[in-house]
């Protein structure tokens, strides 16, 4: 569905089939197009328990990157809400405590975050929406955070909302610069916080430093006890961690190939004294060397060696392993895709996107996604 209107890019899986695809046509998609995919069941389907699907998007650049976020959750029910900046399809939240650290991202490279655009997606208002986004980034593993707003030489990423209706959009163009280990965080003040549940969806521009690799910035996930724990790498949402690599833990290759390289995690809170924490990635149920460990007084840990190829059909994800009593945490992951091999020749945006998503039966079921 572009803009609300069914394209001829559709799937059918009837009968004794569990998959299906197209590969043509193409979807034409210019800046402000609106995306949703749209699920319709007939007759008496078995209850899918929950369905994998990816995509993949090209742009014209073969360093040009394409970032979808925030599709879900809403704006205005408390005046501060943080996002995600370069994580795909996460929501907005407001922590207990009022931080940031459910949307933190760790860049697994550097790039040029090159500007984004929001779209107010439904609401009940009682007025119009005003208030302001800010990207906040951290250069020291999280210690403190610089608002990116033009004060003291930060780069302006600022985008302010004055009475903005349902269904409007507006844009941010600017050059935020971004290293390996930095964290970033987009953050929501609101100006009229009248109790009205606004939701948006944000699509972000990034320029990688390297043809044919992207970053993925996975969802901070909260970490605890020291049993093995289990989850995917992409997700709509934070599954939490699951005690075995089956189901929602694995995230499903498919359309085009990539490898997943350059491991990097940021723990909000290191693990203590004589305590580790160990994730490696899983590929189709084996544990794969792309590894990282986190030791005493660490927060950030890289592996800058490793390579994992992901195919079609492939099914992978991450493994947590704990000694001693470390402290309770949250993570942020980053990963690098390498979509150089991919058969269409570069330009992927990752490459292949696998996104897990819940598909129930007897539902209509969009994903809206703003193209920036």
């Amino acid at each position: 569905m572009v803009n609300g209107t069914a394209t001829a890019a559709t799937i059918t899986i009837a009968d004794d089939e569990t998959y299906g695809a197209f590969l043509t046509p193409d979807l034409s998609l210019a800046a402000g197009d609106y995306v949703h995919l749209k699920c319709e069941e007939f007759g008496g389907p078995a209850v899918a328990g929950f369905v994998r699907y990816g995509y993949e998007v090209e742009t014209t650049g073969s360093t040009q990157a394409v970032f979808f976020g925030n599709g879900t959750g809403a704006l205005n029910s408390y005046p501060v809400k943080f996002g995600g900046v370069l994580n795909q399809i996460a929501q907005w939240v407001r922590d207990i405590d009022g931080g940031p650290g459910d949307c933190i991202n760790v860049l697994p490279i550097a790039g040029t975050v090159t500007g984004y655009r929001v779209r107010i997606t439904r609401g009940l208002p009682v007025g119009f929406l005003t208030g302001r986004f800010t990207i906040y980034k951290s250069t020291d593993d999280g210690a403190t955070f610089v608002a990116q707003n033009g004060s003291g030489g930060t780069t302006d990423t600022r985008l302010t909302l004055t009475t903005a209706a349902i269904y409007s959009q507006a844009s941010a163009s600017f050059s935020l610069s971004v290293a390996r280990g930095d964290l970033l965080y987009m953050r929501w003040d609101a100006d009229d916080a009248d109790g009205a549940q606004w939701g948006c969806s944000v699509g972000v521009t990034f320029i990688s430093s390297v043809a044919d690799q992207w970053p993925y910035c996975g969802e901070p996930l909260p970490i605890s006890g020291n049993s093995a724990q289990y989850n995917a790498i992409f997700a709509p949402n934070s599954f939490a961690w699951s005690g075995s690599d089956t189901g929602r833990v694995q995230s499903e290759g498919g359309y085009s190939d990539f490898s997943l390289a350059k491991f990097i995690l940021y723990r909000h809170t290191a693990p203590g004294a004589g305590d580790t924490s160990t994730f490696e990635t899983y590929l189709n149920g084996a544990p794969q060397t792309l590894a990282v460990t986190l030791s005493d007084s660490d927060q950030i840990a890289e592996d800058l060696i490793h390579a994992v190829p992901v195919v079609f059909g492939d099914t992978f994800g991450i493994k947590l392993t704990q000694t001693g009593t470390p402290s309770s945490s949250k993570v942020s992951w980053g990963f690098i895709q390498d979509t150089s091999t991919a058969p269409s020749g570069g330009g992927e945006i990752p490459g292949d996107l696998p996104i897990l998503g819940e598909i129930g039966p007897y539902m209509v079921h969009h994903w809206p996604r703003e193209i920036p």
